[in-house]
């Protein structure tokens, strides 16, 4: 097997979005068959975790954005290139 071409089609978005919803998936699954008697709170944690993460990689981004408007002096950057970066 070989490790670069594994690690070189690595994609960490992805990676925590299929961590979260696995995660969340097993602990609902636990919840409501009774196995564990966390509360609900707990059990939407990974989901939370997930899109606390967007909301500041989207954050992140449009401070920066806004914050160096030299790269986009040649640019015709649309409105909706923002609204895509807010959207992922």
């Amino acid at each position: 097997m070989n490790l670069r071409g594994l690690f070189q089609d690595f994609n960490p978005s992805k990676f925590l979005i299929y961590s979260c919803l696995l995660l969340f998936s097993v602990l609902l699954a636990l919840r409501l068959d009774g196995v564990i008697h966390w509360s609900y709170w707990a059990v939407f944690t990974p989901i939370w975790i997930w899109k606390l993460l967007v909301i500041i990689g989207a954050s992140v981004g449009t401070a920066v954005w806004a914050h160096n408007p030299q790269y986009r002096q040649g640019q015709l950057m649309m409105p909706s290139s923002l609204r895509a970066m807010k959207m992922n």
